[in-house]
C-alpha cells in the first residue's frame, strides 16, 4: 500500500519551489503543514495566472479524488492544475519530460522551475508512448516551400496522410523517430515546446468528475445542518443557473459559481486548530482568486473568535433558502 507523504517529510526542493514561484513574481500560498489532507498544497498567482500545485513524493500516491477535485477546482477559478513529483512507484521522473495523469501535467521539481524561466520541455508521455509535439505552422510552411503534398511527404516519412494533417494542425504530438525523419526530410528544427502553464485541452468535462450530488449527500445525512445548507442550494441551482459544487480535499467544502461570482463556503460548527487554519487559507485563496469566502456557524460564539472575518462573510442562526440566496446574489422569488 502506498503512504501519502506529508510534506513535512519531504526534501528541500518543496522549499525551492517555493521560492522560485516568489522570486518570479507569483504571491504564494503554501499549505505545507496540513496539505496531507488536500488536493493542493501550494497555490500561487501572478497577474493573470494561476496556478494549483500538489506537491508529493510519489506521484502515485494521490488519490484518485484528488486529482479529480484539483482539475474541477482549477478550471472552475480559471486556474492550471499541476502534479509535481520526483518519482512514481517505477522510477524517477525524468528532467525535460511531461508526465499526462488523468489529464493533468505532472512534472518533476527540476523540470517546473526550468519552465518558471521559459525554459519548456519538449516531450511528454501519454498511454505509455514517447511523444514531441510539433510546431503545425512551421511544418505545413516548410512542407510547401518543398512543393510536397501531404501524401508525398508522408510517404517519405512512413505516415498516412492523416498524421501529416494532424501535425499541422497541432492535433497530435509524434514519437521521436519520425520527428527525426521529418526534421530530416525539411531540413530545420519544427518541435514545439509544451507550455505547462497552458491548460490542457482535454474532451473530458472536468464537472463530470465531481462527486456525484446524492452520493455526497448521503455521506452527509449524519450532519443533518450541512446536509440541510447542501439540499437547499441545490435547489436554487434547480432553479437558476448557479453551480454548487461539493468537495471532501479542500480547505473549504463548497464552492458556488453565480455567472463570474465564485464563493468558498466553509463551515465552521467546531472551532480547533486545523479549522482555524483553513479559515486563514480559504480567506487568503479567495483574495488572489478575486473569489468572495463565507464562513457558516451555528452560533456567533465560534465565529466571532475569528477576528479577521468580516460581517458580511458570515452566515449564523437562521440559515435557510431566502439568506443563501442574499448570499450569492441572486434574487429571492
Amino acid at each position: 500500500m502506498i503512504m501519502e507523504n506529508t510534506v513535512e517529510n519531504m526534501d528541500e526542493q518543496y522549499i525551492e519551489v517555493v521560492e522560485k514561484l516568489k522570486s518570479r513574481g507569483y504571491n504564494v500560498i503554501s499549505l505545507s503543514e496540513i496539505s496531507r489532507r488536500y488536493c493542493f498544497n501550494i497555490v500561487a498567482h501572478r497577474k493573470d495566472r494561476t496556478l494549483l500545485i500538489r506537491y508529493l513524493k510519489n506521484l502515485d500516491s494521490v488519490p484518485t479524488i484528488c486529482i479529480k477535485e484539483l482539475k474541477v477546482l482549477a478550471h472552475t477559478i480559471n486556474a492550471i492544475p499541476l502534479l509535481v513529483s520526483n518519482r512514481d512507484s517505477r522510477k524517477e521522473l525524468s528532467n525535460g519530460i511531461v508526465y499526462m495523469r488523468q489529464g493533468v501535467y505532472s512534472i518533476n521539481p527540476r523540470t517546473f522551475i526550468d519552465a518558471l524561466t521559459d525554459r519548456y520541455p519538449y516531450v511528454y508521455m501519454d498511454r505509455g508512448g514517447i511523444y514531441i509535439n510539433i510546431n503545425g505552422d512551421k511544418l505545413r510552411r516548410l512542407r510547401l516551400e518543398k512543393n510536397l503534398s501531404l501524401g508525398e511527404l508522408a510517404d517519405r516519412v512512413g505516415v498516412s496522410r492523416k498524421a501529416i494533417y494532424s501535425y499541422e494542425r497541432n492535433i497530435i504530438g509524434t514519437s521521436p523517430e519520425i520527428l527525426e525523419r521529418l526534421e530530416a526530410i525539411l531540413g530545420e528544427s519544427i518541435r514545439k515546446p509544451l507550455d505547462i502553464f497552458q491548460k490542457v485541452d482535454t474532451k473530458e468535462s472536468p464537472y463530470d468528475t465531481v462527486i456525484k450530488r446524492r452520493l455526497a449527500l448521503q455521506s452527509l445525512r449524519k450532519d443533518y445542518e450541512k446536509y440541510k445548507i447542501i439540499r437547499t442550494l441545490n435547489k436554487i441551482a434547480k432553479k437558476t443557473d448557479l453551480r454548487v459544487l461539493l468537495f471532501k480535499r479542500n480547505v473549504f467544502e463548497i464552492l458556488t459559481k453565480f455567472k463570474n461570482r465564485n464563493i468558498f463556503m466553509k463551515f465552521i460548527f467546531k472551532l480547533n486548530e486545523r479549522v482555524i487554519r483553513e479559515v486563514e487559507y480559504t480567506m487568503k485563496i479567495a483574495d488572489i482568486t478575486n473569489s468572495r469566502p463565507v464562513f457558516i456557524a451555528r452560533d456567533k460564539s465560534s465565529v466571532n473568535k475569528l477576528e479577521d472575518i468580516e460581517e458580511d462573510q458570515k452566515i449564523v442562526e437562521k440559515i435557510d433558502e431566502k439568506k443563501l440566496y442574499e448570499v450569492i446574489g441572486i434574487n429571492f422569488t
